[in-house]
């Protein structure tokens, strides 16, 4: 039992270091645009590992991606600064990496 707690914690640690989904903080000057059908988020402080300084938006036939364009949307509309939920492989080489937007969170300046 002793050297079995010790593995797991380390196990457990391990995980939690390599976490694919994080929020950013709020985003500055940023920019919503859509191309080919794939909604894009641009701002000089996205994380360095998201190439193009970009997170997409992938629409799929689920109203939950169409809900976030909606409401990233109406937020740059409105001015509003805006911190999201990105989601990217991290043992991926730095300039194949694409980040996804999961959710977002705007707020009044």
């Amino acid at each position: 039992m002793t050297k079995v707690f010790p593995i797991l914690l380390l196990c457990l640690i391990t995980s939690i270091s390599y976490a694919d989904r994080f929020w950013t903080a709020n985003l500055n000057n940023w920019h919503l645009f859509l191309n080919n059908g794939v909604g894009y988020v641009t701002s000089s402080s996205l994380p360095d590992t998201c190439s193009h300084n970009r997170a997409q938006i992938n629409f799929t036939d689920d109203n939950y991606a169409k809900a976030i364009w909606a409401y990233i949307l109406a937020a740059s509309k409105t001015g509003e600064e805006l911190s999201i939920v990105l989601d990217h492989d991290q043992t991926a080489p730095a300039d194949t990496i694409t980040c996804i937007v999961l959710s977002a969170n705007a707020s009044k300046t």
